[in-house]
């Protein structure tokens, strides 16, 4: 946003201009609605517009902040504020939009809006968790008129929604996290700070001063901050957050809350702390304690922090609940998600926080006591949840289902994510309030389920006994359930019996995934209301062997809402047909859909182990027409009695076709099959196709048998494996025109069946290209092909290539290409150092991800020569991996830049002895992450070069990641005495390396490294060389 601040770091400056006066206004217009084009105001509204700086976020924000107001007076004093010289310590453009912002943030009517506003640019991470605003929203009473968790996280919701509308929220990966844009965040900070003594820190290392006695909130995310001054006092501070990098080993004074009596909301997230400072029980107006990912071992102490609603222990490493946290008699809400570790919660603790409403236990291993088992418990009870007369929000896992106490489900909850008999299922797909999962492997406990009514997503896995979901789980037809999933159970004869069952079914559901039924002939048995089933999205079969059809007609036909329908291996397809069965059980066996099935909405169809000759009939209807309208995503797998995927009708109905993809289609022989009445010549259009695959189809000849032209103006994404007979490409100019004796140029006949592409129709908008067939990849390189229709190629995929040298022309052909991947080619070496080489080598080293898998005839990249100009060909590569390339002996030139790699992957190069020579390795200034796996031969990484002294030091300033498994000859990292320096190592994983017993023997540094995984369990023994030495003693 600053030019200079890129100059004095030595960046390149590539300006991009604002938005012309124009596009300033008419986009202003658009947010601000009629009002801006209304009378007097226009004029206004068209200085205020010029006042934004023709910048977008500027823009944008301060005409919602207006949007729809008709008051002169309202516009004019916007615009006196817009004028007034700037506070900010910019100048031009990012001080007007800094100022428009702000005014934006003044607009906010309500108070408790602008706070929570500034609160959202306290969270420091690009996604903030609504869940952690919820948490110190309640804590700072920025929220009123609410007295329980559920009415504050309904009121953050509608807040966060508003400040959405106002463009000062954006929104984030999915509805339980919301974003910030960094401009309006930089705003919201300097507002903080200015009017409240807000201060915040983000990835910086000690501060050069510590917040005086005013300060109201501390953020601090992401910092290599050594340690908190002694002595330092707060007194008005409210809020103290700290997010702690990667464990980071932050010194905190035993006495640091003595100096902050008002403190009301703490989070040390990942904070490497083993015990709480013995001063946190000073803090006796704390409200909202979050210590998730800590290492905490004793929390004893916090059960005297008595006012506490909020706690929070997400992913940490406690081992027990102790007693003392049944003092927490005004907890609100308690998260102990993902404490893998807790096994021990003491008798009484959840029963005796009377006021919680809110338990979160998700992944947790407690080991529940059965009431009347022992005198004596040491552990808690599943009845102690019963006692909760408040809860309203429950997540758990129980693993065992015959410690379920009776009416443990009778209390209605508001939000629930339940798992009985299997371990925690992340339910991220759904967005759904209350989930039930249940393995079980016994009809016990069944008659608990019916408590659960109101479930909107309900999994079921195994269950054997029952024969009918909807009659033994819920005889009044599940009015509230969206999802069902059903597996793994050998008695389901049909999901719904309507002689069983006198109301609706399903009303509302939305999916339903059915999977390993072995003994499923229906889902439905007979007839049913019309409601039934009429919201169904998507269907979902798989390995359901004696599924006779999924709906019968007359249901099928109340099915106006399907979108998704993907099924494999329901071989016992009555008759061929998916969705057929006429009540007089009168059949017609000719395609997989009847021709007169109407579902207007289906946009994706996967069909998977399939044996159908057809899956539409060849007698184009007004149903099928509408059917296949709105179809975007078409997959079809090892369909093996399909000779053709469309008639020619019905392609030339797919306008919507985005995704077309056949894969291990044997007898298939064309895409489009040919029907009497066509036209000469078709034309084949799809606008709006952007991927074709084409997989393993030996009869594969031609996409439609006859001359024919198929275009596909958006396809970015082109794969075509193993299809044997099909030629796939040629070019216009190629292959319909020649020269005769005399020079001029003439048509020649055109041999049908024409290849699937001309290219002069693909190439210009292809982005990512796969193939597998030596003619293929000659073309593109031998034929007449213009330069300008491989401008946009990006990804190039090349299998089975028979040459010794990948051809340099080849890459000569694509000047945009960054990703280069190679399998089961013939080379044995990638580049020569033989021809013109320095005129290949601009383009070779655009390459950015390189990709090398199963070449067992490849040795080296290069043969190795001193001043050879392929030193430099990778020297803007960013990722590398090799896997199975047997023979490799040398993947990393000692005299080759790899300053630009971030990456390396490495994975069953059987010949490799190390991976890189100590020149090279110097180089690896960018690698972030490093992966070696079973490469048997490998001794060492690093391997000293010739010339280097031997206390020479090499640093990889940036790897973080570090993964070594399974290399049986590894003894070292480098036995050379160099010194190694890992500045920002923190993960390191080394995993069935049996004769590594140190790391390194010269001096090492890793100082953000605290643990190691060493063959899955975590080891630290003061460093890293120790922790290793140790470990090979132990095993």
């Amino acid at each position: 946003r600053d030019r200079h601040v890129l100059e004095s770091i030595g960046s390149k400056t590539i300006g991009i201009d604002v938005l012309s006066d124009e596009e300033a206004w008419t986009l202003f217009k658009k947010m601000a609605g009629d009002c801006a084009e209304n009378g007097e105001l226009k004029s206004i509204a068209t200085d205020v517009a010029k006042e934004c700086g023709r910048l977008p976020i500027a823009i944008v924000t301060l005409a919602k902040a207006l949007r729809n107001k008709s008051i002169v007076s309202a516009w004019k004093e916007a615009l006196r504020q817009l004028k007034k010289p700037s506070h900010w310590n910019f100048e031009g453009v990012l001080a007007k939009t800094y100022s428009a912002i702000e005014l934006s943030y003044k607009y906010l009517r309500e108070e408790e809006l602008k706070q929570l506003f500034l609160q959202c640019s306290l969270m420091g991470s690009p996604q903030a968790s609504m869940q952690d605003l919820l948490k110190y929203a309640i804590g700072l009473g920025i929220l009123k008129g609410v007295s329980t968790v559920e009415e504050a996280r309904d009121k953050v919701n509608a807040l966060v929604d508003q400040l959405k509308d106002a463009c000062l929220l954006l929104d984030g990966i999915n509805s339980y996290w919301f974003s910030m844009h960094d401009v309006v965040s930089d705003v919201a900070i300097s507002i903080a700070s200015r009017d409240y003594h807000v201060f915040t820190m983000r990835n910086e290392g000690d501060p050069r001063q510590w917040p005086d006695k005013k300060c109201s909130r501390i953020s601090l995310y992401d910092n290599n901050i050594s340690e908190i001054p002694q002595g330092w006092e707060c007194p008005q501070l409210e809020f103290f957050y700290n997010f702690a990098p990667n464990n980071s080993p932050l010194q905190i004074p035993d006495n640091i809350f003595i100096g902050m009596p008002k403190l009301k909301v703490l989070d040390f997230t990942r904070m490497r702390l083993l015990s709480l400072p013995s001063s946190i029980h000073l803090l006796t107006d704390l409200r909202t304690l979050c210590l998730d990912s800590c290492q905490l071992e004793d929390i004893r102490v916090i059960g005297e922090l008595r006012k506490l609603e909020i706690l929070s222990l997400q992913a940490s490493a406690i081992e027990q609940l102790p007693m003392e946290i049944g003092q927490l008699t005004q907890l609100k809400l308690l998260d102990l998600s993902n404490c893998s570790k807790l096994k021990v919660i003491a008798p009484n603790v959840l029963s005796n926080l009377s006021q919680l409403e809110e338990l979160y236990m998700a992944n947790c291993s407690i080991e529940w006591e059965v009431l009347g088992l022992s005198i004596e418990r040491s552990n808690a009870s599943l009845v102690e949840l019963k006692n909760l007369s408040r809860l309203t929000t429950l997540e758990i896992n129980i693993l065992d289902a015959g410690i379920l106490p009776s009416g443990f489900f009778s209390r209605k909850l508001e939000r629930y994510r339940i798992v009985v008999g299997d371990t925690w299922d992340r339910f991220d797909k759904y967005k759904t309030r209350r989930t039930l999962k249940l393995k079980l492997n016994s009809r016990i406990c069944l008659g608990e389920w019916r408590g659960m009514k109101n479930v909107e997503y309900l999994c079921l896995d195994e269950l054997p006994g029952l024969t009918n979901v909807l009659h033994d789980l819920d005889g009044e037809g599940f009015a509230e359930l969206k999802h069902l999933n059903v597996q793994n159970n050998s008695n389901f004869l049909c999901i719904v019996d309507p002689l069983q069952v006198r109301c609706g079914a399903f009303p509302m559901l939305e999916s339903v995934v059915l999977q390993s039924l072995i003994n499923l002939e229906r889902i439905c048995h007979g007839q049913l209301r019309a409601e039934s089933f009429c919201n169904l999205k998507t269907i979902k079969v798989g390995s359901c062997h004696k599924l006779k059809n999924l709906f019968s007609f007359s249901i099928a036909k109340f099915l106006p809402n399907l979108k998704e329908l993907k099924t494999t291996s329901t071989v016992e397809v009555e008759h061929n047909e998916i969705i057929l069965e006429n009540e007089n059980h009168l059949y017609t066996p000719l395609s997989l859909f009847n021709e007169k099935l109407v579902l207007p909405k289906l946009e994706v169809l996967e069909l998977r182990d399939i044996n159908v000759a057809k899956i539409w009939h060849n007698q184009l209807s007004a149903a099928i027409s509408c059917s296949v309208q709105n179809l975007t995503r078409l997959i079809l797998e090892d369909c093996r009695k399909l000779k053709y995927v469309f008639s020619y009708s019905i392609a030339k109905r797919l306008g919507q076709l985005q995704h077309l993809e056949i894969c291990r289609c044997p007898h298939l022989e064309e895409v489009v099959g040919k029907e009497s009445g066509v036209e000469a010549d078709p034309s084949f259009v799809f606008p709006r196709l952007t991927i074709l695959k084409l997989h393993y189809l030996p009869e594969l000849r031609a996409f439609y048998p006859g001359v024919h032209t198929l275009e596909c103006p958006m396809l970015t994404k082109l794969e075509v494996y193993i299809c044997d007979k099909l030629e796939s490409f040629t070019s216009e100019l190629y292959s319909l025109h020649e020269n005769n004796e005399e020079g001029q140029l003439i048509d020649v006949p055109v041999p049908a069946p024409r290849p699937l592409f001309l290219v002069e129709k693909v190439l210009p908008s292809l982005e990512e290209l796969r193939l597998s067939k030596n003619r293929d990849i000659a073309k593109i390189w031998q034929g007449p092909f213009p330069d300008y229709l491989s401008n946009k190629l990006k990804v190039l995929a090349i299998e089975n290539d028979e040459s010794e040298v990948l051809p340099p022309d080849l890459l000569e052909r694509f000047h945009n290409l960054v990703n280069l991947e190679l399998a089961y080619g013939s080379y044995k070496e990638l580049f020569s150092n033989e021809g013109q080489v320095e005129t290949h080598v601009g383009k070779l080293a655009q390459i950015r991800y390189l990709t090398l898998e199963h070449l067992n005839d490849l040795k080296h990249l290069w043969l190795w020569e001193q001043n050879s100009k392929l030193n430099t060909v990778f020297q803007n590569l960013e990722t590398l991996s090799a896997h199975f390339c047997l023979n490799l002996t040398n993947l990393m030139p000692s005299s080759a830049s790899f300053r630009c790699l971030k990456e390396l992957r490495v994975c069953a190069c059987e010949h490799l002895m190390n991976l890189v020579a100590s020149s090279a390795a110097k180089n690896l200034v960018q690698l972030v992450r490093m992966t070696v796996r079973e490469c048997n031969k490998i001794t060492e990484l690093v391997v000293a070069s010739e010339g280097d002294a031997a206390n020479d030091e090499i640093i990889f300033p940036k790897l973080m990641f570090l993964k070594l498994h399974r290399l049986q000859s590894l003894t070292t990292f480098c036995s050379a005495n160099y010194t190694f320096k890992f500045p920002s190592l923190f993960y390191l994983s080394v995993r069935n390396c049996p004769k590594m017993k140190i790391f390194c023997g010269g001096v090492l540094s890793a100082p953000r490294l605290e643990r190691v995984l060493l063959n899955g369990r975590i080891c630290w023994d003061g460093d890293l060389n120790t922790t290793i030495q140790l470990s090979h003693y132990k095993t």
